[in-house]
């Protein structure tokens, strides 16, 4: 994969998908991230299929910035899949098995970046995405 920016500079740091219509990514701690909100994609077939597009889209992205040795390789990226307890269409769980064909993407990803680093052991043994599956009771609007 070809890096686009500057090559010491690793913009993407952390990606939240989240399940709450409203959600707080600075809470988090991450130095930088992005945010999807996947409250605004439906539980069905074209909303699923959406969302993962628009998921795979951000972490292309994102990894226009940071895809190189020493990049990712070194500092995994942050995914925080953050699940809202109150919605079952959008608990934890229920974003984890609707971002299947992203993690398959990401697992994609993963063996390509193996592929074209097979002679450096280091490279071959990174962990590029680091990622956190949770739910996070949303905050209550004060009345």
């Amino acid at each position: 994969m070809q890096m686009s920016g500057d090559p010491e500079f690793h913009e993407g740091l952390g990606f939240v998908i989240s399940g709450q219509s409203q959600f707080n990514t600075g809470a988090l701690g991450m130095e930088r991230h992005m945010h999807l909100g996947a409250v605004a994609f439906e539980d069905t077939q074209e909303g699923n299929d959406m969302l993962n597009f628009q998921a795979q889209a951000l972490f292309m992205i994102l990894m226009g910035h940071g895809w190189k040795p020493g990049g990712f390789a070194k500092r995994p990226l942050q995914i925080k899949i953050v699940g809202n307890p109150d919605d079952p269409e959008n608990c934890a769980l229920s974003l984890w098995k609707r971002l299947e064909p992203t993690r398959k993407h990401l697992r994609q990803l993963e063996e390509q970046f193996r592929a074209e680093h097979k002679k450096d052991p280091e490279l071959m043994a990174a962990k590029l995405f680091e990622i956190v599956v949770i739910d996070a009771p949303q905050k209550k609007e004060e009345e």
